[in-house]
């Protein structure tokens, strides 16, 4: 059971920690995913501590890192998929000019909003280490069941487990 008010004071003490403040807002955001997901106020104090003992970039880390803190065992698939992702992308790019439709509708809706596909085509070869790494980041976030759900409504294509999803398959 998550006690909103504790795990609220975790995050903050953990932004001030980061020299940062989190927006009540995002704030709301984060209590309701962790909700969503299930996860105990335990788990969001381990995951707050693993992240203040060995984060050494100072500054305030997205969900998707603080819920890899959380509960690291989960997102290990949701790595090989977003790695996998990434690679379809950068392979496409070789191949084509023309915007593909890609299968994953995570993928295609990164392609397109974050990522126009004419600036994909222009990225240097040396900038393709970067953006793999981003379009890594930014698939574990879009991965999280609300934005899923959303994507896939109207489609068999729901992935077995993303982020949060522990023992589904």
């Amino acid at each position: 059971m998550l006690d909103r008010k504790k795990v609220a004071g975790a995050i903050n003490a953990m932004a001030e920690n980061f020299r940062d403040t989190i927006h009540p807002g995002t704030l709301s955001l984060w209590l309701s995913l962790l909700d969503e997901a299930k996860v105990t106020t335990e788990e969001v104090f381990a995951g707050v501590k693993r992240l203040l003992l060995k984060r050494k970039i100072s500054c305030m880390p997205t969900f998707a890192e603080f819920f890899e803190a959380i509960r690291p065992e989960a997102n290990e698939n949701l790595d090989d998929l977003a790695r996998i992702q990434a690679d379809i992308v950068l392979s496409a790019i070789k191949r084509t000019q023309i915007r593909p439709k890609f299968e994953d509708p995570i993928t295609d809706m990164l392609i397109g909003l974050v990522w126009p596909w004419s600036n994909l085509l222009m990225m240097e070869k040396s900038e393709t280490r970067y953006w793999r790494r981003d379009f890594i980041e930014a698939y574990k976030v879009y991965s999280c069941k609300k934005y899923r759900e959303m994507l896939y409504k109207g489609t068999k294509m729901l992935p077995a487990k993303a982020e949060g999803e522990k023992g589904k398959r």
